[in-house]
């Protein structure tokens, strides 16, 4: 995605306190997307997020032989 206008030159932690509709419809379709590789469950929260990458990290860690 290419931004332009007003949002080009902004640092990029000013743009995410003012996301552009197109920038913020982007960034939601992408979570969805990363979201389905973990499973048909997609999240409410950031809360709910964590709680499956670090029971997908612990299992990793103590399936390791």
């Amino acid at each position: 995605m290419v931004i332009t206008g007003r949002t080009a030159a902004k640092p990029l932690g000013n743009v995410y306190n003012d996301l552009p509709p197109e920038l913020l419809l982007a960034h939601i379709n992408l979570d969805k997307a990363v979201e389905r590789l973990y499973g048909e469950q997609l999240f409410f929260n950031d809360d709910g997020r964590l709680k499956v990458l670090i029971k997908l990290f612990n299992k990793q860690r103590t399936d390791r032989p």
